[in-house]
């Protein structure tokens, strides 16, 4: 009988991982990169996601946020109609010179970001809004840069 149950209890075991590992449509999370979690984007103090975030988030972002950012990387996942970052802000050029920014950025498919999955910027730069939303369109590059104005 003892030797039964213990069959018994080994097979339920098994079923009950294979069960788990088996779940159609799981996701499967995603790489932190440089302190960026899986699903976020990250804005960074430092060109190519170097020094400190500065602002992380997994959901749309919307007003000034204050922070100055000197790179901004898209680390979302494979999700359809949602994966990539459409984002706005000013660049602080010095002396006072200020000039708009807009950008789409895809997901970064990989262990290390690809090239259109993050953006630099030629001075501190505030993000007035990121968004997720569909693939980027042809012609909508990582990073536009508009006319150099004067506050």
């Amino acid at each position: 009988m003892a030797k039964h149950l213990r069959t018994w209890a080994a097979a339920a075991a098994t079923a009950a991982a294979a069960a788990i590992v088996a779940v159609p449509g799981t996701a499967q999370a995603g790489n932190s990169y440089r302190g960026c979690d899986s699903g976020a984007v990250c804005a960074y103090t430092g060109l190519d996601m170097s020094g400190s975030i500065v602002r992380e988030k997994q959901g749309d972002w919307g007003g000034s946020t204050g922070y100055k950012a000197r790179s901004l990387f898209n680390n979302g996942n494979n999700e359809g109609e949602v994966d990539h970052i459409r984002y706005s802000g000013t660049v602080d050029l010095g002396d006072g010179w200020y000039q708009s920014v807009k950008g789409c950025l895809h997901y970064s498919t990989g262990a290390a970001p690809d090239a259109d999955s993050y953006a630099n910027f030629p001075g501190p730069t505030t993000i007035s809004k990121a968004v997720w939303g569909k693939e980027c369109e042809s012609g909508e590059g990582t990073r536009v840069l508009g006319p150099r104005f004067r506050a």
